[in-house]
Parts: C-alpha cells; sequence; structure tokens
C-alpha cells in the first residue's frame, strides 16, 4: 500500500486488517534484505522519513465487527510515529 526509500534503508506496508511495516536495507534492490517487521492494527497509506531515526505513518484505524470482519463504518484516520 505504500513504500518509501530513503538513503540505505526502505519501509513497506501492505493492505491488510492488521498492517506489517517492513524495513529493509539496501540501496541495490538485488541485496535488500528485510532487517526489521513490525504488525501494526490497521493499515499506513503515507510513509515519511523524519529526520535520520523517524518515520511518519498515516493511514486508516480500522475496528473489527463482531463477527471479525473489517467495519469500515468505524474507521479513523491514524498517525504513528516509530523511532
Amino acid at each position: 500500500m505504500a513504500t518509501r526509500f530513503t538513503g540505505d534503508r526502505g519501509y513497506a506496508v501492505t493492505f491488510r486488517n492488521v498492517d506489517p511495516l517492513v524495513t529493509m536495507t539496501s540501496p541495490i534492490p538485488l541485496t535488500r534484505r528485510k532487517v526489521a517487521e513490525l504488525t501494526l492494527p490497521g493499515f499506513s497509506t503515507y510513509l515519511e522519513p523524519i529526520g535520520q531515526n523517524h518515520l511518519l505513518a498515516i493511514g486508516n484505524e480500522l475496528p473489527l465487527d463482531s463477527a471479525g470482519r473489517p467495519d469500515w463504518s468505524k474507521r479513523s484516520v491514524q498517525l504513528s510515529v516509530f523511532d
């Protein structure tokens, strides 16, 4: 759903009910490797590095209904800053 590359780091999130945030290393595509993964509720649609050590993620909080399905009528904006 969102990717961002800066220097030798890359960040990616995919759209699911729960969003995995993956950090990659190396600017060269064939040598990239995953160095970290964080599972978050909701999903992000925009990623922005803030300085050398922080990442801003903007997306949606998406609660589940009683059957465990996403309830789009109750979604809200979600802002997260990661160190």
